[in-house]
């Protein structure tokens, strides 16, 4: 590329593997601000995935300008006479949203399509268990999120990570895809429940391997749902029609069914709802049948009662310095606070409220904020800590794996 450092930047390439991408230089700021910040931002990490994805763009019309679009943000970009990808302007906005389907609440397929994956609009009915990457085939049970596309693109994250022994390259091939129970709310519904009871059944009667992501109120669906499998493998149950059932006894055949259970596994990422601690989770899948590989919890949620008895204690807030003995006014580190804030901070923190422990943690960070110059050893960590908890339980926080 001659006579262009002045004017292009290159920011990904140069290693003769695919195109180099080049940024405008009156946009070099900008990307140096996306790559300072994009760790833990689910759109400003979209921006570097998609600009370093252009390196393998498909060959298109030279100096024609085309436009990526994706949730928050969106790039301009063209094809020189070289092949090079010169990026003239790069936009982050809110307001630029994907083209969402239905939302109805089911069972759908996550696709690997042109380096992206991509939430099929088409309902299913049944899990294209045939279809398996290192042996089994993957599936998630979302919490909350914006759309079911939005939940297609982030859960692949938790997948991978929850199961680490699959290899990125071989997961992100084009044509694969995981199932996705998506929930457009209703987390706490019998009929989800007992939809999602029925999916993880006809694996288990088909004998198939299925390796299961469970996220946030998701997680409290998919107990529920081993639940009701519980009860339908009790020997008080009516015996389910299954290949195992041929020429045996009844307790032959429910002892048959929750092998083949076994042969599915699960992984609770940023779980909530009732049932969802840790110990409850493990001790369900074992009782039940279906194998448990582990919970990834969000310390910063305190919707998860894991972390609403831990967080404040392990990430240097205000109940550490309490728990040690010391008074709210020597915890910040100031000695004119209203008796009546005193007296209600300790109430709220002492009482484990919800609400409570992230209200308290956001008045410390404003408190602070204010006297910074009075702030002791115990809170130098309290404006970060306090922001991630209002990210991670009143935000979207808890849609991304908790690092």
């Amino acid at each position: 590329m001659q006579n262009k450092s002045k004017t292009w930047k290159l920011i990904s390439g140069g290693n003769g593997i695919g195109r180099n991408v080049y940024v405008k230089k009156t946009q070099e700021k900008v990307w140096e601000t996306i790559q300072r910040e994009h760790t833990g931002n689910y759109y400003l990490t979209s921006v570097v995935r998609a600009i370093h994805a252009l390196s393998s763009v498909a060959v298109g019309r030279r100096f024609q300008t085309e436009k990526l679009t994706f949730d928050g943000a969106a790039i301009l970009y063209q094809l020189d006479n070289d092949g090079n990808v010169l990026i003239y302007r790069l936009e982050i906005d809110s307001d630029y949203k994907l083209h969402k389907g239905p939302q109805t609440t089911g069972l759908y397929q996550v696709q690997r399509q042109a380096n992206r994956w991509q939430t099929d609009n088409k309902r299913r009915t049944e899990i294209q268990l045939d279809h398996r990457w290192d042996g089994a085939h993957y599936a998630a049970v979302s919490g909350k999120f914006d759309d079911k596309e939005q939940a297609g693109r982030m859960l692949i994250e938790h997948i991978s990570k929850a199961y680490s022994s699959l290899c990125n390259e071989f997961v992100n091939c084009s044509g694969n895809h995981y199932s996705l129970y998506w929930q457009n709310g209703g987390f706490k519904s019998d009929k989800h429940r007992d939809h999602l009871a029925s999916l993880i059944q006809q694996a288990m009667l088909a004998g198939a391997r299925v390796h299961w992501l469970a996220h946030g109120e998701g997680a409290g669906t998919f107990v529920r749902a081993l639940q009701v499998l519980e009860k339908q493998l009790s020997p008080e149950h009516p015996p389910m029609q299954s290949p195992a059932r041929e020429g045996a006894k009844k307790a032959e055949h429910q002892k048959a069914l929750r092998q083949y259970l076994n042969r599915q596994k699960v992984y609770f990422s940023n779980p909530r709802g009732v049932g969802t601690r840790k110990k409850e989770l493990e001790d369900l899948c074992n009782k039940v049948g279906i194998s448990y590989v582990g919970t990834k919890v969000n310390p910063y949620d305190m919707l998860n009662k894991d972390a609403r008895r831990d967080a404040l204690l392990q990430h240097g807030t205000v109940a550490t310095a309490l728990a040690a003995g010391h008074t709210f006014s020597e915890v910040l580190g100031l000695e004119e606070i209203p008796q009546t804030i005193v007296n209600t901070a300790s109430q709220v923190l002492s009482s484990g409220s919800v609400f409570g422990a992230a209200a308290v943690g956001a008045y410390g960070c404003f408190l602070v904020r204010d006297k910074l110059a009075k702030i002791n050893a115990y809170v130098r960590n309290l404006p970060s800590a306090a922001i991630r908890t209002a990210q991670s339980t009143f935000g979207k926080g808890n849609q991304r794996w908790a690092a």
